[in-house]
């Protein structure tokens, strides 16, 4: 990182920031052409290692190049606003970041997916245990990211 004055090295601030995001950016590489889409996400720190979790229909573009390349880039962000100057090179913008990589894995045993599922439901405001129907669990795809890099950025 060009700006280590602003870079985020520890690890529990770094979760902390994932904990405000809401939505993850996920890069995917569909040959030589790049794809990225907004999700919903889970996520969970054990061990100093951070994993997301998201989840979506079992058949579509995504999981196309998923099954082709797992190899992401994933990024989110939080904390956004624009600061203002008489000056339009005095512009700037004050926000917070986490971006990293990892091999995506495609969940297939029922508690792994409910693992994810329940990581989901967690980060946004689910209390308490979630019943998740078996023909729902299973038509729904659930994929796991196990951060391989991390960092995080923010700019005051």
């Amino acid at each position: 990182m060009r700006r280590k004055d602003r870079e985020i090295t520890d690890f529990e601030e770094i979760c902390s920031l994932v904990e405000r995001c809401q939505v993850v950016h996920l890069a995917m590489a569909d040959g030589e052409t790049p794809y990225v889409v907004p999700l919903s996400f889970g996520w969970v720190a054990e061990d100093g290692r951070l994993t997301l979790y998201f989840h979506s229909a079992c058949e579509g573009r995504k999981l196309d190049i998923l099954h082709r390349n797992p190899q992401v880039c994933f990024e989110m962000d939080c904390a956004f606003y624009v600061r203002r100057d008489e000056t339009p090179c005095r512009w700037g913008a004050a926000f917070a970041s986490v971006i990293g990589t990892g091999a995506v894995e495609i969940l297939t045993d029922p508690a792994e997916k409910k693992k994810g599922l329940d990581a989901l439901m967690a980060h946004y405001g689910w209390a308490g245990e979630a019943a998740y129907d078996e023909g729902t669990l299973a038509r729904t795809c659930v994929c796991k990211v196990t951060a391989r890099t991390l960092t995080g950025k923010r700019r005051r």
